[in-house]
């Protein structure tokens, strides 16, 4: 019997955008609504629209890292 994920939506933090895709389709199927984020600015606009359940970032980006969303 499959069980319904206890975590659904998912802030997805990642600059490359073929990782990122390739995230967003294995985690939809199993349940989980992905939220794509590009770039730690958009990451954290998104932070400020809405809550999210978990976090999955990449921790080199482009215009800061993943521990800088955490400030």
């Amino acid at each position: 019997m499959n069980q319904a994920p206890l975590l659904k939506s998912i802030l997805l933090l990642e600059d490359e955008a073929s990782f990122r895709d390739i995230l967003e389709i294995g985690l939809a199927p199993q349940g989980f609504d992905p939220f794509p984020a590009a770039s730690l600015s958009e990451a954290k606009r998104l932070l400020t629209e809405r809550s999210f359940d978990a976090v999955v970032s990449d921790l080199r980006l482009k215009d800061g890292t993943g521990i800088d969303l955490l400030s």
